[in-house]
């Protein structure tokens, strides 16, 4: 190695290369004692906590209510009560409900409402408020008498319901969907809370939904419910998704024979414009792409 090298140059070269082990080794011990830290002092920092980011022309959700029957599909009239019962739900974490059932009207509210929270203290998580007009335009419903009902009666539904999650054993909530709110009939105005330890199951693979995409099925439920589904995995022509319809019948709690929910799934799954690709093969396989 040092061969040709005078005793003065190689003495110098064995001195530089034992300075570089030495930052190594310095470099090696300190390195993970700094970034603890630093994320100890990043908690420690007056900044509030807030909810991840998304556009106003999206909503966040944790993926673990849409890869579930949590809002699921019923035929109108047909809704009951749940008392403790686990959902039908994706891999890799449980989901148990009580109160009456959810659907993806529902949906529509609650992500509305958590989309009031953004940019906001989440840990002290004050009320926000809204008057009845704005918030059924931001869902795309008009205002007037029967949706101001129905509102309410969506509301009441997410105050009532409470559901109880746990995530890969490392996310775990007990409690409402929403805690409570108040209602001034006379001026219209909303004041409503929720729960802030629920914004812990906003993890790093919460689900951002296209909100112009989403509003544009109107009331076509089983639409809504794939298009967030789609919207909440990663896929490719390389890698794509795959699903049988028996469990994807199950994740969304309809009750049909499975030959009209294959024709139900055709018809929904062609109103959704952000596919390339799609096929449900003989073996009754939903594929997409």
């Amino acid at each position: 190695m040092f061969e040709g090298l005078s005793d003065e140059s190689i003495d110098s070269s064995m001195s530089y290369y034992k300075k570089l082990l030495d930052i190594k080794e310095s470099v090696t011990e300190e390195l993970p004692q700094q970034l603890e830290q630093v994320t100890k002092d990043t908690l420690a920092s007056n900044q509030p906590l807030t909810l991840p980011y998304w556009s106003n022309s999206h909503r966040g959700i944790p993926s673990e209510f849409i890869r579930s029957a949590l809002f699921g599909i019923f035929k109108k009239g047909s809704r009951r009560y749940i008392d403790n019962e686990i959902i039908e739900s994706w891999k890799n974490f449980e989901l148990c409900f009580k109160g009456m059932q959810l659907d993806q009207s529902d949906m529509d509210v609650w992500m509305q409402v958590m989309h009031l929270y953004q940019g906001r203290d989440i840990e002290n998580c004050e009320y926000v408020e809204f008057s009845e007009r704005s918030f059924l335009s931001s869902i795309s419903r008009a205002w007037g008498k029967p949706n101001r009902i129905w509102l309410k009666e969506s509301l009441d539904r997410l105050v009532d319901g409470t559901i109880r999650i746990k995530v890969n054993d490392k996310r775990f909530y007990a409690g409402h969907l929403i805690d409570n709110y108040t209602h001034n009939e006379t001026n219209g105005k909303w004041l409503l809370r929720v729960n802030a330890k629920i914004f812990n199951l906003y993890g790093k693979d919460y689900t951002r939904i296209s909100w112009v995409d989403r509003l544009e099925l109107n009331q076509d439920n089983l639409s809504k419910w794939l298009l967030n589904y789609i919207e909440s995995h990663k896929y490719s022509k390389q890698c794509p998704h795959k699903i049988g319809l028996e469990k994807l019948q199950k994740l969304t709690n309809n009750s049909t024979t499975l030959r009209e929910y294959r024709r139900r799934v055709k018809t929904s799954i062609n109103k959704i414009h952000i596919l390339k690709h799609w096929e449900i093969n003989k073996n009754d396989i939903l594929i997409f792409y």
